[in-house]
């Protein structure tokens, strides 16, 4: 004799979220990484062109490594609190997520504030050389870029204050991570290329 009771299922589980915010924010910064690739290459070409006519680059003693290297420690700390920010409010620890934006806005700028510094202490006007020329393209490109990188996280700390990122939804965090980890990646490349081969 069967048993005639309704057996009551589980609920559903929630729908994940699509990831159209990161995966936008993913190909935008693609492009952005081929734009950086682009004039590095060009950068990479003058410098070559300008030392095969046995032609001077930049003067001995005009772009030091020291500052490069404590703005590259800056970017790396940097990505530690971005990491933090991302881990800790996909966990709903929101006092610690929101002090690791923080921190992370303060890196960013610092690495404004210790380029401007460095492009002063070299002295170099825009139009002194090509290799200025090429020089200020380069920085002041990357110098956007952490611009637009401090924007998206303020953007993404306000927006988790007003309570629209939990641990249901982290996406924004998450996509504003990519534009932070880019340019820390971009940087590294430009602090070898001009920094450290000069």
């Amino acid at each position: 004799m069967a048993d005639d009771t309704a057996v009551e299922l589980p609920p559903a589980p929630p729908l994940r979220r699509p990831r159209t915010l990161e995966v936008g924010t993913a190909l935008g910064l693609a492009g952005v990484a081929m734009y950086f690739a682009a004039i590095m290459g060009i950068y990479a070409l003058v410098r070559h062109d300008t030392l095969a006519r046995g032609e001077t680059w930049f003067a001995p003693g005009t772009v030091q490594v020291a500052p490069g290297v404590m703005m590259w420690f800056t970017t790396l700390l940097s990505v530690v609190t971005m990491y933090w920010a991302v881990y800790a409010l996909a966990r709903d620890v929101k006092l610690q997520a929101y002090t690791a934006l923080l921190l992370t806005v303060v890196f960013g700028a610092a690495i404004l504030n210790q380029t401007v510094f460095y492009l002063n202490d070299i002295g170099l006007g825009v139009a002194d050389s090509v290799a200025s020329t090429m020089l200020y393209v380069v920085v002041g490109s990357h110098m956007a870029l952490v611009l637009f990188a401090i924007a998206a996280v303020v953007l993404t700390s306000i927006r988790a204050l007003l309570g629209q990122y939990t641990s249901q939804r982290v996406d924004g965090v998450v996509a504003a991570s990519y534009v932070w980890y880019l340019m820390v990646a971009v940087y590294s490349a430009v602090w070898i290329l001009v920094y450290v081969t000069k």
